[in-house]
């Protein structure tokens, strides 16, 4: 993809990804006015501006980077249904695919490489456009995305409709609305589902991973549909809301942070002992 064709993709993405977050935002503002402060929701519009042109970007650069290192398409099974049926049916097969990848990427983002995870979880207050990763998680989405891209045949072509998508779908998530998919929320995560991953209360840690489909939390054994009514409290008691200008250094004051305790509960352990 040459630079006049990434901006072209850049620009269709915002086409449909900025009037989407205004009507939800919207929407939001309307039915669930007292939830999420105006000051919380505007902290969110930069960081999806910078993300979203850093996730593009790394999709692209990753999808370019595997066809240079001989990465071939191996998934092109619809072809003989016709462009339009054998299109849709690829697109939904690489989405199916690349949530799959996602689902075990973010169970691996917990365990092994939670702090740059936890800003995210740090989000006292959610809503669609105040859902915000740190900057380390649109890189690793777009590996992905470059990924599954390289081995799907009409790959970038294929892979950006579907990234639109799911990021509109990211989006709803993590949005403040109560009402959901109805019958639908056991194909389609819903907003109800995704914030008992982020709840404080220990019984949801490590529960609902999935931000597309909740099949891979039921398959794997993740899965915790919440009652009519459970809304608990997100954020995390450890690691307090970055500011903006924080944001990309709070994963390394985290690890620092954690390392000075830890020390400090070793050097009390040794001065316990030689009391002793």
């Amino acid at each position: 993809m040459d630079p006049k064709s990434f901006l072209v993709a850049l620009y269709a993405q915002v086409a449909f990804i900025a009037p989407f977050l205004l009507v939800i935002t919207l929407v939001e503002m309307r039915f669930e006015r007292n939830s999420v402060d105006m000051k919380t929701r505007m902290r969110g519009v930069p960081q999806n501006i910078i993300q979203l042109g850093m996730r593009i970007f790394a999709g692209w650069a990753f999808f370019v980077v595997y066809r240079e290192l001989g990465l071939s398409p191996v998934v092109a099974p619809f072809k003989e249904m016709g462009p339009v049926l054998g299109t849709i049916l690829t697109s939904v097969l690489a989405y199916l695919w690349l949530d799959f990848l996602i689902y075990w990427v973010h169970r691996f983002m917990h365990r092994f490489t939670w702090p740059f995870h936890a800003p995210h979880h740090s989000l006292e207050q959610l809503s669609a456009i105040n859902s915000h990763n740190h900057w380390v998680d649109p890189l690793i989405v777009g590996a992905l995305v470059g990924f599954v891209g390289a081995l799907v045949d009409r790959g970038y072509e294929i892979i950006m409709p579907v990234m639109v998508l799911m990021m509109l779908q990211t989006y709803w998530v993590h949005s403040d609305l109560k009402f959901g998919a109805g019958p639908l929320k056991y194909i389609i995560v819903e907003p109800a589902f995704h914030r008992i991953h982020h709840s404080r209360d220990p019984k949801h840690f490590d529960k609902n991973f999935g931000t597309i489909t909740p099949l891979w939390d039921v398959i794997f054994g993740t899965a915790y549909w919440p009652e009519k009514d459970e809304r608990p409290d997100i954020g995390l008691d450890d690691f307090p809301e970055p500011s903006f200008k924080e944001w990309w250094l709070a994963p390394f004051h985290y690890i620092a942070r954690n390392r000075k305790a830890k020390r400090a509960a070793e050097a009390s352990t040794v001065r316990e002992a030689a009391d002793a």
